[in-house]
């Protein structure tokens, strides 16, 4: 499950009282670290300057990352991790329903719902060989 309420400055003063969850995965997705799910400088900067409204926003992040590749590796790789375990996303902004954390959720959330809507048609159908194997029939990467 992905979880983004956990920003920045929360995230550090709960690692340094140790009340994190050791089972849990925690990701940052900031420019800082040069995360690919990261908003780039000049749309953070034009979006703040003329104080866009979060639909422009999310649509002017969304543009920025349609066909980056880089993106897609990201989301899947964390879409994975997220299949099975908790996976905290963090950035900065401390509101998530105005940050690139809400956006990035909900575009692994799809991805992990079309990855268990393939697992249940390959049970459905299921001949011969594994889900991998059936992924890559349809030509995804595993």
């Amino acid at each position: 499950m992905i979880h983004i309420e956990l920003y920045k400055a929360l995230w550090n003063i709960k690692k340094q009282k140790g009340m994190l969850d050791p089972k849990a995965t925690y990701i940052e997705i900031t420019r800082t670290v040069n995360s690919p799910l990261a908003p780039s400088r000049a749309l953070l900067d034009t979006a703040k300057a003329e104080k866009w409204a979060f639909p422009k926003y999310k649509s002017a992040f969304l543009a920025e990352k349609r066909g980056d590749m880089e993106f897609r590796r990201e989301a899947d790789r964390i879409a994975k991790l997220a299949f099975n375990r908790d996976v905290y996303l963090i950035c900065y902004e401390k509101n998530p329903d105005v940050c690139h954390r809400s956006i990035v959720k909900t575009i692994i959330d799809d991805r992990i719902e079309s990855w268990r809507m393939m697992y249940a048609k390959w049970l459905i159908g299921k001949d011969e060989g594994s889900f991998s194997e059936y992924l890559q029939s349809l030509g995804m990467d595993v």
